[in-house]
């Protein structure tokens, strides 16, 4: 059990290291730009890539690999050439992802729990308008459903609804809790926490582009989004209308639309996942995690041969005892038992 924690743990971090850089691609080449339904697909796909390739590779490696008859089944000739890591180190590193996953799926949990609670206790209205008792929350969408202040709908209801009908619209709840089921697994990553951002900014790129297109005065939304800054954010799985540097949202929608030769940026990030396929070894990795926690028998240390040729141990169990003809133990230092067998 603790093996496979640990061999998931190294998965997470291969998987994570891929993010790192998918996401340091996207800042250079992309966040700035005003394709938003590009870079959304370009976000969302970073998380498939990473999580995705690794098992796939995996796949593609057993298919062509040939078996080594190399000590028992299952060890891999480099295994006693990778680090071990000593085990109450690993045992630590188990401990502590394993609270990391623990308390992000009780947040995401409790945050799922008060957008329940506040769609029981608000009031229908108009089908997917759902009035909240609390004025200070700032308006926002989730899972189909517009919830805002009786307040703010009277107010400012027009533009509100365009923004947040872009939201439902978009499915952009469906990303956020991709985004958040990445963080769960990848808490300790930066990228996954960084990833998230960007795609909430792109979700209100995408909202806010809406309300432009509406034909809405769009300084007095602007001036709107300014005076709602001080609301207070209501979940972090929802798309708040006050979510971001309102300037930076103000300055986008502003700006001209930027040449589509700068989708071409995108296309570097294969080259960095092929090289983070190069030169990060998950198997030296895993190796590094596990090894430790491998229970240890006479025989882990061991090489069987049989006339000359290495076998694994479980192929000993068909041997007839008849036909032995000496068996010889060597250690320098590791053990190799040599068999030799009578002639047929």
């Amino acid at each position: 059990m603790l093996t496979h924690i640990a061999q998931f743990i190294t998965y997470m971090a291969y998987s994570g290291i891929i993010l790192i850089c998918l996401y340091f691609i996207y800042k250079l080449f992309l966040c700035n730009t005003t394709h938003h339904g590009f870079n959304r697909l370009y976000l969302m796909l970073s998380y498939v890539v990473a999580f995705a390739l690794l098992p796939l590779q995996m796949f593609f490696d057993n298919a062509m690999r040939q078996p080594v008859a190399h000590g028992r089944t299952g060890v891999s000739i480099s295994d006693s050439d990778a680090l071990s890591l000593p085990q109450w180190m690993v045992l630590s590193v188990i401990g502590i992802y394993i609270a990391g996953v623990a308390i992000m799926l009780a947040i995401t949990l409790a945050n799922m729990v008060k957008i329940a609670r506040i769609n029981r206790g608000g009031t229908r209205h108009d089908g997917n308008i759902v009035f909240t008792a609390d004025d200070r929350f700032t308006p926002f969408g989730w899972g189909g459903r517009i919830f805002i202040s009786e307040k703010d709908y009277a107010e400012n209801g027009e533009a509100i609804l365009i923004h947040e009908s872009s939201h439902i619209s978009h499915h952009h709840w469906i990303d956020i809790m991709l985004a958040q089921l990445a963080i769960i697994f990848n808490w300790f990553n930066p990228a996954a926490w960084l990833l998230l951002r960007e795609l909430k900014n792109v979700h209100e790129y995408q909202a806010d582009a809406a309300v432009a297109d509406s034909g809405l005065n769009i300084k007095q939304y602007q001036l709107m989004l300014i005076r709602k800054t001080a609301g207070i954010k209501f979940s972090m799985l929802a798309n708040c209308l006050n979510h971001g540097l309102i300037s930076k949202r103000i300055n986008m929608m502003l700006s001209k639309p930027t040449p589509k030769r700068s989708m071409m940026g995108a296309f570097l990030s294969i080259p960095a996942v092929v090289a983070v396929i190069m030169f990060v070894n998950f198997d030296s990795m895993a190796t590094s995690m596990t090894h430790s926690l491998r229970p240890t028998t006479d025989w882990d240390e061991t090489e069987w041969i049989i006339d000359g040729k290495p076998v694994d141990y479980e192929s000993l169990e068909g041997l007839d005892p008849d036909r032995i003809k000496s068996i010889t133990v060597t250690k320098d230092p590791k053990t190799h038992v040599i068999i030799e067998l009578k002639d047929k």
